[in-house]
């Protein structure tokens, strides 16, 4: 829904080229903005356990291991400060910094993105 610009229901090789652009040249701190307004289904502002868990599960697709699940949850009840069973951002980008594999094919995919990019400037 974010990529497909002209809600055709369909992403389009421009729609498919401007979004991947749009994700890769993000900072650190600004993806992780992205995957965490990806991850409030409800727009609340906080995620809980069961989005982080879903949103883990769809950014690693077929590589996901279920063993990570129960890693997951218990580094998120580390970082749940208030102890809510929501994360604000805070707490959520803090959970990153001790579990970079959360995140790590978003990461991996701008950083080669960033790497083509500086590379062709220079050629």
């Amino acid at each position: 829904n974010l990529i497909d610009q002209n809600e055709s229901g369909e992403i389009d090789f421009n729609e498919f080229l401007v979004g991947l652009w749009n994700v890769c040249t993000f900072d650190d701190e600004s993806l992780l903005r992205f995957a965490f307004n990806l991850t409030d289904k409800d727009g609340s502002g906080y995620v809980d356990k069961d989005e982080v868990e879903q949103c883990v599960k769809d950014v690693h697709g077929t590589r996901y291991d279920r063993r990570l699940t129960a890693h997951i949850k218990k580094v998120l009840k580390k970082y749940d400060k208030n102890k809510d069973g929501q994360f604000s951002f805070d707490e959520f980008k803090s959970c990153h910094k001790e579990l970079p594999l959360l995140f790590m094919p978003a990461f991996s995919m701008k950083n080669v993105m960033q790497e083509v990019q500086s590379l062709s400037e220079r050629l």
